[in-house]
């Protein structure tokens, strides 16, 4: 939870024996109620876009969370490079 009133879900994963029976539910229905407690205005949740997500992703559209495009600023630097100077 943050300073902007945003409550992140880092990691929710439940056992793939153990898919399907609501516990991703009851994890999200947990998360939404702490951050209301801590006034939170959202919660934002990241995944991959790979099969092995789509269950995860199935739970959070389930839950009610809104897919949303996002651009991300990556810069890099070469070790070496940054060792010479």
């Amino acid at each position: 939870m943050d300073v902007h009133g945003i409550a992140d879900i880092d990691l929710l994963a439940v056992d793939p024996n153990l898919q399907g029976r609501g516990i991703a539910t009851t994890l999200n229905n947990f998360a939404f109620q702490r951050s209301q407690e801590a006034s939170m205005a959202h919660v934002v949740v990241a995944t991959a876009d790979d099969p092995g997500h789509a269950p995860a992703r199935r739970s959070y559209e389930n839950a009610g969370f809104v897919p949303m495009p996002i651009q991300w600023t990556m810069q890099i630097i070469r070790l070496s490079s940054a060792c010479d100077r």
